[in-house]
């Protein structure tokens, strides 16, 4: 894909072909097309992702209105806010993910909420990034927008912990808001499952679904005493987790993951091959 005032990709079978391949090649992965954002791709781009979402009923997940001059300038380029650029090219939909989006007016909301698109807000990252703004948490989910969380890159975020970012989330909305009683610990626990955005395909701990949960070490002293749902949005942090299961296979238990000294190892080795000048 190609930047804004650059011809349309020239091979766009290629593309096509390449995410073909990714379909159904695990239950464990789920591909997904991933625009960068609208002042990194041209029109003709955009709509290409569009057709092909929509053709394979396949995700888009995108970057939106993570700082002001994104949206000021998308408005200078297309007399248009994003959300309703996005809109006018068919990416608003029940399939489309967008991470950030700080800067989005009650307009751009209920156009969310009504195409059943989901909101993914990275507050670690933003705050790092000094992108200008919480997330309107409240305000989204008035108009009734899923919301969901999530880390960003490794480069603006570093700990890549949910803990930790869902936290920051409930902290920003109090103190954004004035009211410490905004965005309580239950409810920052539905944002943390993704029981608040259900396109993103979370499912209940039930006979007959997968079976995709933590088991947290309530010994721990980051859970000792507090009730369970403040002492993990307040306290936990990554390290309390002990055992972690994805669709019925456990990855992790005891806090031990088979392989992760090869990778850890071999993480070493390429880190000596990169010198690190301040």
């Amino acid at each position: 894909m190609n930047a804004p005032g650059t011809p349309a990709t020239s091979q766009p079978q290629a593309a096509e072909d390449g995410l073909l391949a990714l379909i159904d090649t695990s239950d464990l992965v789920t591909p997904a097309l991933g625009p960068h954002s609208i002042y990194t791709l041209s029109r003709a781009d955009l709509e290409h992702v569009a057709a092909l979402s929509a053709k394979h009923n396949v995700a888009i997940h995108m970057h939106l209105s993570e700082t002001a001059s994104e949206v000021s300038n998308c408005i200078d380029a297309n007399k248009l806010r994003p959300v309703h650029y996005l809109d006018a090219l068919g990416l608003v939909n029940e399939r489309s993910v967008f991470a950030h989006s700080i800067f989005l007016d009650d307009s751009e909301l209920a156009v969310i909420s009504e195409r059943g698109a989901t909101l993914v807000t990275c507050p670690a990252s933003n705050m790092k990034l000094a992108s200008g703004g919480p997330f309107r948490y409240a305000d989204a989910r008035r108009h009734g927008c899923s919301v969901g969380i999530g880390t960003d890159g490794a480069s603006s975020n570093n700990s890549l912990d949910l803990f930790q970012d869902i936290k920051l989330l409930s902290l920003l909305q109090k103190h954004s808001d004035g009211d410490p009683s905004v965005l309580p610990a239950r409810e920052a626990l539905l944002v943390a499952s993704g029981s608040l955005a259900p396109q993103l395909g979370a499912t209940p701990l039930a006979v007959g679904e997968p079976a995709d949960f933590l088991l947290v070490d309530n010994a721990s002293v980051e859970l000792t005493p507090a009730p369970l749902a403040e002492a993990l949005i307040y306290s936990a942090t990554g390290s309390c987790v002990d055992t972690a299961v994805v669709a019925g296979r456990v990855l992790m238990r005891g806090r031990v993951i088979d392989g992760s000294e090869e990778v850890l190892a071999r993480a070493r080795e390429a880190a000596e091959t990169v010198r690190i000048t301040n």
